[in-house]
């Protein structure tokens, strides 16, 4: 585990400048440290990062960022975050197998860190979850909610220094890995039941929770099927009955400002079940599993 502290002011890179990244960008350019964002080419991401050369509230407050359309290879950034969703990491690993970067560190769910890590041997890679409430206006201007009670975690101690003093409430995780994996099925099954209720425009039907639950079960049955050993976070959902499940994600489907935060993540949940499903191919012990996960598909 590292124990050095960060510099005071370090050079990052923010890969993926939506409502999370944005969130980020701010804080830890008005910390004081030199950001960089890159958006997607002819994005209107970019146009809006590139017209005001800031990241900016919606009250009106600005932190400025250097704004890009690719990370640069050259520049030996002292930290590349990436924010980007798991099913969107495959075109941008021949951008980041080239980087000068020093250290990578990758924030968002995901069912198979290893495959991040594995691409890049030659790079320092962390792992982490973030944890805030953040949403962009039609104009790219950005609202937050960041409590104290939510805690952002990250596999490297350094990052956790790094956010606590941009203020971003962060904790440590030694076991990254095995949390995102272990939280794949409850991903799936609050994104979710959270496009279903925002589909309904007045929360989930109780049937469509009940999917969820069981699915949600099935999936901890296909982890534990393949020989990983539970994380103790997933302990406490995983033994909770069907029913208990079930009445809790229906309660935050009626969550109005909730539920529309976790809609967007439809085709996260989407790639994280089908992640769960192929860990299941050809083995027939999990085969049930994997069909319940499949029903948890929004269709």
């Amino acid at each position: 585990m590292p124990v050095e502290n960060a510099p005071a002011a370090l050079s990052i890179a923010i890969i993926g400048v939506g409502q999370i990244g944005s969130a980020f960008a701010y804080q830890l350019a008005s910390a004081g440290h030199d950001v960089t964002v890159i958006a997607r080419p002819d994005s209107r991401r970019l146009q809006q990062l590139e017209k005001e050369g800031a990241i900016v509230l919606q009250n009106g407050q600005r932190a400025a960022v250097r704004v890009d359309a690719a990370l640069d290879n050259e520049i030996v950034y002292d930290l590349v975050i990436v924010t980007t969703k798991a099913f969107q990491i495959a075109p941008l690993l021949p951008m980041l197998k080239q980087s000068s970067g020093k250290n990578f560190h990758f924030l968002f769910a995901n069912f198979s860190p290893e495959k991040i890590r594995d691409a890049l041997p030659e790079h320092s890679c962390a792992f982490g979850m973030p944890f805030l409430q953040a949403w962009l206006d039609r104009d790219g201007r950005l609202r937050t909610r960041i409590s104290s009670g939510q805690k952002t975690l990250h596999s490297d101690i350094r990052w956790v220094k790094l956010f606590q003093d941009a203020g971003l409430p962060s904790a440590y995780e030694p076991d990254m890995m095995g949390w995102l994996r272990w939280h794949a099925p409850m991903t799936v099954a609050i994104e979710g039941v959270c496009v279903a209720g925002q589909r309904r425009g007045r929360g989930a039907r109780w049937r469509e929770a009940r999917t969820m639950a069981r699915g949600m079960r099935a999936g901890f049955a296909i982890i534990r099927g393949l020989g990983f050993e539970m994380h103790k976070s997933a302990k406490t959902f995983s033994g909770l009955p069907v029913m208990m499940v079930t009445l809790m994600l229906w309660a935050m489907s009626r969550m109005k400002s909730f539920r529309e935060l976790l809609a967007s993540g439809e085709n996260e949940a989407r790639a994280e079940a089908a992640e769960l499903i192929a860990a299941a191919e050809n083995k027939p012990n999990l085969a049930s599993a994997a069909e319940a996960v499949a029903l948890m598909l929004p269709s």
